[in-house]
Formats: structure tokens, C-alpha cells, sequence
């Protein structure tokens, strides 16, 4: 389950993370799908969700019995895979940030160094160590880089994204953006765990009758694991 977990949360550390440097325009229109799509993948987001579905797949793999039919764990695979992060959680992380808001963020998550701090914001990339250096060294280092990175990437935008950004990183909304990311996690979450329920469920469901015959074949063939499975 820690696994299955992994994937929101670290979709939130970089949805809070960005809503701790930035105000939300209440009276603007909110970020779009299209946006949000973008943002998670300019920001490394995407990517580390992807690899953790590789691994939540693995590892119900390894938990299935032995008598489990191929097509029917591929079709399960199928059900998870199709569930849609984004347009799940979508619903819940609109109001959290404007168009204006979206757009600056991932042009700033699109240039190199952008895109490279988030992908170390995200844990993708690992802060360099140095010769003699620990790793909790290198982060401080990676840290106080940031902050100057921050500027950096600022200074590269056009003078629109930098006149949207003073007036982001400038607000007083940052403490409201947090709080709107942190609530609609949890709802987020259970949104998307139920929808991959759902659906491996459904697919169970539909190929019981095929999984009593390989059950039964199976016990039949080795009578210890009725005993076992008891």
C-alpha cells in the first residue's frame, strides 16, 4: 500500500511546494485541464507517477497467487493503468490556481533549469555530491543554490510571465493556495484508489468463472495449497 500511496503525495510536494511561493488569483479564471496536464509534466510530475505505477503493478503482481489466469491480471493491469490522474484530480486542485498563475509556472517549469530543479524537487534527480561531502551537505548546498536558481529562472521569462511573477511571488496568498493543495489531497487520493478498485473489481467480476476453474485446477494438481488457502 506505501507505494500506492507514494504517487499523490508526491504529486502534492510539488503542487504545495509551487502554492508556498505563489497567491491564487480568486477573480481570475482557474488553470484548465490542458494546464494542469502541462504543469505535471513540465514539473517531473508525470514521470514520477508513471514510475510508480510500474512499481504498485509489481507489486500486486508478486501477491497473486500462483493459479491466477495471465489475461485476467492483464486486464486488471489494463484497469489500473487506465485510470486518469490528472483528470481525477483535476476536479479538486482547480481552484487552487488561475490560468495566469498556471501559465507562468510551467514556463518557468519548461526552461532547463527550471525543469531541473523540479525534477530534484520531486526526487528524480539527486542533489550532486561533492568530493567529502554528505548527503546532508549536498542538500544544503542544492538548497541555497535554489534560492538563487529561483531568481535566475525568473530573469530568463518574458516580461509577461515577469510581471506575473513579482505579482505571484509578491502576494499574500501563498498560506490560502497551501491550504486549497493540502484539503483536496486526501479527497484526491481516495478519488483515484477507488476508481483502480473499481475497475480491477469489474474485471474479477467478469472473469469469475474463469478464475474458480484455474483455482480448482490448481488445488486439484496440488491438494496443500486447498489446506494453506483455508
Amino acid at each position: 500500500m506505501c507505494r500506492i500511496l507514494l504517487a499523490p503525495v508526491l504529486l502534492s510536494m510539488v503542487l504545495a511546494a509551487s502554492a508556498q511561493q505563489t497567491p491564487a488569483a480568486a477573480a481570475d479564471a482557474p488553470l484548465t485541464l490542458d494546464q494542469l496536464r502541462q504543469l505535471l509534466n513540465a514539473n517531473g510530475v508525470t514521470e514520477v507517477v508513471a514510475n510508480l505505477k510500474v512499481q504498485q503493478l509489481e507489486n500486486v503482481r508478486t501477491h497473486l497467487p500462483p493459479w491466477w489466469p495471465d489475461d485476467v491480471w492483464i486486464a486488471e493491469s489494463d484497469a489500473i493503468q487506465k485510470v486518469d490522474v490528472v483528470a481525477t484530480y483535476y476536479s479538486f486542485y482547480q481552484p487552487c490556481y488561475s490560468q495566469k498563475e498556471a501559465r507562468l509556472f510551467i514556463h518557468m517549469y519548461s526552461t532547463p533549469e527550471g525543469h531541473a530543479y523540479a525534477r530534484r524537487l520531486v526526487g528524480l534527480d539527486a542533489a550532486p555530491l561533492a568530493r567529502g561531502d554528505t548527503p546532508a551537505e549536498a542538500r544544503a548546498v542544492a538548497a541555497k543554490h535554489d534560492e538563487e536558481l529561483n531568481q535566475r529562472i525568473i530573469h530568463s521569462l518574458d516580461a509577461e510571465d515577469q510581471a506575473e511573477a513579482r505579482a505571484v511571488f509578491g502576494g499574500s496568498r501563498a498560506a490560502a493556495i497551501s491550504a486549497c493543495v493540502a484539503d483536496g489531497l486526501p479527497q484526491a487520493q481516495a478519488a483515484v484508489q477507488a476508481m483502480e478498485r473499481d475497475g480491477m473489481r469489474v474485471v474479477v467480476d467478469a472473469h469469475h468463472a474463469e478464475l474458480v476453474k484455474a483455482k480448482t485446477k490448481y488445488v486439484a494438481k496440488h491438494p496443500e495449497a486447498a489446506s494453506a488457502s483455508n
